[in-house]
């Protein structure tokens, strides 16, 4: 479950990130420590 959510997270995050890099909090850039 955690690895699959982990995938879908760093998914979204490069998504976004390549959209709006500047929008997102670091936060949500590293999945990892966030969760």
């Amino acid at each position: 479950m955690q690895l699959g959510k982990a995938r879908y997270c760093a998914s979204r995050t490069r998504q976004a990130q390549k959209n709006e890099p500047r929008t997102l909090p670091p936060m949500q850039q590293r999945p990892s420590l966030g969760g």
